[in-house]
């Protein structure tokens, strides 16, 4: 066994790197189909992982730290408004560009609690 000789240039007799890429092309085109069915499902899961933190950069980006957005006051029977103390509030991203805006208001999340500001802050 010791004088076993493992010879690693065995294939460079096969031929050049040229002929080589031929042989492969001409396998892959006989599978055409489920190669390319494979790199579609590639992309699809490449894109589905991709598509995770652009979802949680949203949630984060508008509906948690969204809170400390300016607040307006706004009518009780807005779908965007909430009440607070007898009155309701509207997020400065839910006004249309025409509709009007007045009474400033600011929520601030520290910790765990949250404070109303009933006025602008710098």
């Amino acid at each position: 066994m010791d004088n076993e000789h493992y010879d690693l240039d065995i294939d460079a007799a096969a031929g050049d790197k040229k002929a080589t890429v031929k042989r492969l092309l001409r396998y892959a085109l006989q599978v055409k189909r489920p190669l390319l069915f494979a790199l579609l499902m590639l992309t699809v899961a490449v894109a589905t992982d991709l598509a995770g933190p652009l979802v949680a950069k949203r949630l984060i980006d508008v509906h948690i730290t969204g809170i400390e957005k300016p607040w307006y006051s706004a009518s009780a029977g807005d779908r965007f408004a909430a009440d607070y103390k007898d009155a309701s509030y509207k997020r400065a991203d839910h006004f249309a560009p025409e509709e009007e805006r007045s009474g400033e208001v600011r929520v601030l999340q520290i910790g765990r609690n949250y404070y109303f500001v009933p006025g602008p802050i710098a």
